[in-house]
């Protein structure tokens, strides 16, 4: 098995090598580096608490500066039946661009979830960018359902 030892930077990281010291500079590249990584990756972007019992517009998520913000799918997890409840998931304002009218009829138990996605077929699905400080919302345009449900919203960023 490698050695394995630690050294504290002035920053009090804990960082580790393979027999030998991390410098602060090895520190910086690899978190360029993973950085870099998990910006390229699908990743959950925002937990967001939000209500079926009643209508209107929550934000999800807000693109951060410099960046572009694409969408992959939304997961919703309910605390009640959620059958008649329908939602619309996109810019804010015009929260249909990423998908239209999703209607909950499946899910109507406490406990279920699920996933709202646009689904490719024969001809590839069109996904939308959304540009830095770009609200990305959900609209409960038809209530019914419980007051405590939570969105998961899963996407990747990439460079503006």
């Amino acid at each position: 098995m490698a050695d394995v030892r630690s050294t504290t930077s002035n920053l009090g990281l804990i960082k580790y090598s393979r027999g030998h010291p991390v410098t602060d500079t090895d520190l910086a590249t690899n978190m360029d580096t993973l950085d870099a990584a998990v910006m390229g990756s699908v990743t959950k972007v925002s937990t967001t608490a939000v209500t079926l019992a009643s209508t209107g517009q929550t934000t999800l998520y807000t693109v951060p500066t410099g960046k572009i913000f694409i969408p992959v799918l939304a997961v919703i997890r309910v605390d009640a039946s959620a059958n008649t409840a329908t939602v619309t998931l996109g810019r804010q304002g015009t929260a249909t661009d990423f998908l239209g009218t999703q209607t909950l009829l499946n899910i109507s138990t406490g406990g279920d979830m699920g996933i709202m996605m646009p689904v490719p077929n024969a001809t590839p699905v069109t996904l939308k960018t959304y540009a830095a400080a770009v609200i990305f919302e959900i609209d409960v345009t038809v209530a019914g359902g419980g007051a405590t449900n939570y969105v998961d919203l899963f996407g990747y960023l990439v460079d503006a």
